[in-house]
C-alpha cells in the first residue's frame, strides 16, 4: 500500500510544528506560481544543534505539503546541521510507515518540503558565515 495524499492530510492537521522560532537564524522558503509564499521552514540552532524549529504554510498551501514540512521538522529537531542536510523525501516515508513508498502527487509534496528545508540549511550556511566573519574582523592582526 502506497503513501497517499490522504494519509499525509492527516498529519497536516498536527499543530506541534505549526510556528515559525521567534528568535530564528535559518529560514527557507518555497513560493506558489503566484510569487507568494507558499511554504517556510525556519530554525535556530545551538552549536550547530537544531533547537528550536517549525513551519508556516499559506492557506493556499496543499496540506499534504504541510504534513511533510511537520515531519520534516520532527526529523530534523536535536539533530545537527550537518544531518538535516541528509533528510529527504525516503525520510519522510519512513517516518510513516515502513516499507511503504509514495504515489506520485504525495513524493512531490516531500520533496517540496525538502526543498524548504534544504534552502533554510543554507540560509543557516550564510548565518554562520557572518558570523565567522564578524570573529575574525575583531581579532587582532
Amino acid at each position: 500500500m502506497a503513501i497517499t495524499l490522504t494519509t499525509l492530510e492527516t498529519y497536516a492537521s498536527s499543530r506541534d510544528w505549526r510556528q515559525i522560532p521567534g528568535s530564528l537564524q535559518a529560514l527557507g522558503e518555497i513560493t506558489g506560481p503566484d510569487g507568494r509564499r507558499l511554504l517556510s521552514i525556519a530554525f535556530a540552532a545551538e552549536r550547530d544543534i537544531i533547537t528550536s524549529i517549525g513551519y508556516a504554510a499559506d492557506e493556499t498551501c496543499p496540506p499534504a505539503f504541510a504534513a511533510c514540512a511537520a515531519i520534516l521538522c520532527c526529523l530534523a529537531h536535536q539533530k545537527a546541521v550537518m544531518a538535516a542536510q541528509l533528510l529527504g523525501p525516503s525520510d519522510i516515508a519512513s517516518a510513516i510507515s515502513d516499507g511503504q513508498s509514495f504515489e506520485d502527487g504525495a513524493y512531490y509534496a516531500a520533496v517540496i518540503a525538502t526543498l524548504a528545508l534544504k534552502n533554510a540549511l543554507s540560509s543557516y550556511a550564510s548565518h554562520r558565515a557572518g558570523e565567522l566573519k564578524a570573529w575574525k574582523a575583531g581579532q587582532p592582526d
